[in-house]
């Protein structure tokens, strides 16, 4: 929305000042972290960029470029992520063994987590149920991968 309102420069600073912060929070983080502060770097960079963007919009544009429904999927994303940090936790006080040892492999018990969190997140985003054009969309796909199933079967039909 800034680029094209006429507002390049100030795109520009943003993006200056998101390279700056991820610049001094890598220094900071990685030498302590490793890569996990890398990342933290990088993810909190693109926030304050993303929030500069839409703080800007607000005031300047006097525009919001959300809708309260788009937050669905962020609640459902926090509740799955405090769900699964409630499990990681239970797991450390009973003093669960962490991993497996499979041939020359270590297999982290913590990745059988992982479809834990993504069947909650989905279960939640059906309960909270979608917008119109969220609708729309799942609509779509379902008729398209009911009608590649339709093809099929008729071109079975076809060859029988």
């Amino acid at each position: 929305m800034l680029l094209m309102t006429g507002y390049q420069r100030l795109s520009f600073l943003n993006s200056l000042v998101a390279v700056t912060v991820n610049i001094v929070l890598g220094i900071l983080l990685t030498p302590r972290y490793g890569a996990m502060g890398t990342a933290i770097s990088t993810g909190l960079s693109i926030c304050a960029l993303n929030f500069m963007r839409m703080l800007q919009v607000r005031l300047l544009l006097k525009m919001h470029p959300y809708r309260m429904d788009s937050l669905k999927p962020v609640v459902a994303g926090l509740i799955s992520a405090i769900m699964i940090g409630i499990a990681l936790y239970l797991i450390y006080l009973l003093h669960i063994r962490m991993s497996l040892m499979i041939g020359h492999a270590i297999f982290s018990i913590q990745l059988l987590l992982i479809p834990v969190f993504l069947e909650l997140y989905i279960w939640l985003l059906i309960l909270f149920k979608g917008s119109p054009e969220d609708e729309i969309v799942l609509k779509a796909i379902r008729n398209k991968f009911t009608q590649v199933k339709g093809k099929n079967n008729l071109n079975k039909v076809k060859e029988a």
